[in-house]
């Protein structure tokens, strides 16, 4: 089985704590507009994070598992590093 890094929500993730980082070195340099880019980490970290959300909900291969409100939970509470860590722990099916 293999881990689901390279699922789009993941790399939107990735993308948002990178602008976030570079928001953050660029305000440090007093950079103009580094508040456009920690604007656009927050949007993208949004975005990720609501469909980390939608996606845990509608995962038909946690249904009924008790691991599911376990995911819920890190995913509302760790914003967006607990959408990070489900695409990361999540397991593609494979199908033959």
């Amino acid at each position: 089985m293999k881990n689901d890094t390279t699922h789009p929500a993941f790399i939107i993730g990735l993308v948002s704590y990178f602008l976030l980082i570079m928001g953050v070195v660029l305000k440090g340099n007093v950079i103009h507009w580094s508040y456009d880019v920690i604007l656009a980490a927050f949007v993208f970290g949004a975005v990720h994070w609501v469909w980390a959300i939608i996606d845990v909900f509608t995962n038909e291969d946690l249904k009924g598992t008790p691991s599911r409100p376990l995911w819920i939970l890190v995913v509302i509470i760790l914003a967006p590093l607990g959408g990070m860590l489900y695409y990361a722990m999540k397991r593609k099916r494979i199908s033959f």
